[in-house]
């Protein structure tokens, strides 16, 4: 099953440990290592991306997801939730290319504290066994979450949006509507029809 994880160690030293116990993971056939990346929040609760010692075990190094929720872990999640131009809109794109819900995007914020360090990867596993004994014991606090397991959430999202755009549409169209049967009124006529004579009517005439 494709998940994205987030593990939330003290320090860098034990984030890098933890890297690398995810890659011989990999390497044994434990799982499947798509993509990681490792970064910090400082004391201002500031995220810095961490140097890479090379790439993905696919050779693939940062994947779209997990550079996606790196960007989202770096500012509120919030921001997701009705934006729609700007950086905001840059957040919606990035969350909806996690993949995962709010509220795992929400618990992992609150777990990478300032000074913390988090190993952020996307993999694929059939078990969480060998992932949580491997990074627990080297102190790390794992979560993590099915892309998949949105997907019902994003098709809902994406209906409710075509339904309010349909609702613009149909009230942008009542309200020309209204303004065509406006000029077509009887009256409206006969008050054109009397501009247009008196508008022709000579200069000096008085019928």
């Amino acid at each position: 099953m494709n998940k994205l994880l987030v593990a939330v160690f003290e320090s860098e030293l034990a984030a890098d440990a933890g890297l690398h116990a995810l890659r011989a993971l990999h390497a044994e056939g434990d799982i499947t290592l798509y993509a990681t990346g490792v970064i910090a929040k400082d004391a201002d609760g500031l995220i810095r991306v961490m140097e890479s010692d090379g790439q993905g075990a696919l050779g693939t190094g940062l994947g779209l997801a997990v550079g996606s929720l790196i960007g989202l872990l770096g500012g509120p999640a919030g921001v997701v939730v009705g934006a729609v131009t700007g950086a905001a809109a840059g957040a919606v794109r990035d969350f909806w290319a996690v993949g995962v819900g709010l509220d795992f995007i929400e618990e992992a914020q609150r777990n990478l504290k300032p000074g913390k360090v988090a190993l952020v990867a996307e993999i694929e596993e059939e078990w969480v066994v060998p992932v949580d004994s491997a990074l627990e014991s080297r102190g790390g606090v794992v979560l993590r979450r099915t892309r998949s397991s949105v997907a019902e959430a994003q098709f809902d999202h994406d209906i409710a949006a075509i339904k309010g755009e349909i609702k613009a549409l149909e009230a942008g169209a009542a309200r020309a509507g209204a303004a065509v049967r406006e000029t077509l009124r009887p009256d409206h006529h006969h008050q054109a029809a009397s501009m247009t004579r008196s508008a022709a009517r000579p200069i000096g005439s008085r019928h």
